[in-house]
């Protein structure tokens, strides 16, 4: 199944935003891929940002999402332990690694980067895009998984954000589940 980079970028950038509210990941560490990714896919995410569409969902295809979210949010936080054990191996502490990415997003931050650093910047840049890539495959191979299109994910995933019943609701099937 090929899907569409917007319909993955847009899915990784909101698998990440839904996961923010759980507390499942190291803060520090998913702002710096929550930055990274929204500054690589801003253009492909505005179109689809304000208001969620109506979306029906039957508690049958629901119970698939919860299945599907579960395995993408483990996914998710192992691709987070690995882009912060590349970021360590290529002797770069992951805070001024976020400091430096934060930068490069903000003209009025200074960061200071050294040659070194850019070096180092670039290097871990090609390794994390690498790791990215992997994640976003096992992410779909997951969602096909649990029966549902990527692009259905995503639909539902969109309406989560912002149906605090569906957050609720998704909360109690994950509780009662682990």
């Amino acid at each position: 199944m090929i899907v569409p980079k917007k319909t993955l970028g847009t899915l990784f950038v909101s698998l990440l935003v839904v996961g923010t509210s759980y507390g499942q990941l190291d803060r520090q560490h998913q702002q710096q891929r929550q930055q990274q990714q929204q500054q690589q896919q801003q253009r492909m995410q505005m179109p689809q940002q304000g208001q969620a569409p109506d979306v029906d969902v039957s508690d049958a295809e629901f119970k698939k999402f919860a299945n599907a979210f579960q395995d993408v949010q483990t996914i998710n936080q192992e691709s987070q332990k690995k882009m912060k054990s590349k970021i360590e191996e290529n002797g770069m502490d992951a805070t001024r690694f976020t400091e430096i990415q934060r930068a490069k997003q903000n003209p009025n931050q200074s960061a200071n980067v050294s040659p070194e650093e850019k070096k180092k910047m670039s290097k871990i840049s090609a390794e994390l895009q690498q790791i990215q890539k992997s994640s976003e495959k096992k992410m779909r191979a997951k969602i096909k998984e649990a029966g549902l299109t990527a692009k259905r994910y995503q639909e539902i995933a969109m309406a989560l954000r912002q149906d605090p019943e569906m957050q609720q609701k998704l909360k109690s099937m994950m509780s009662s589940e682990g």
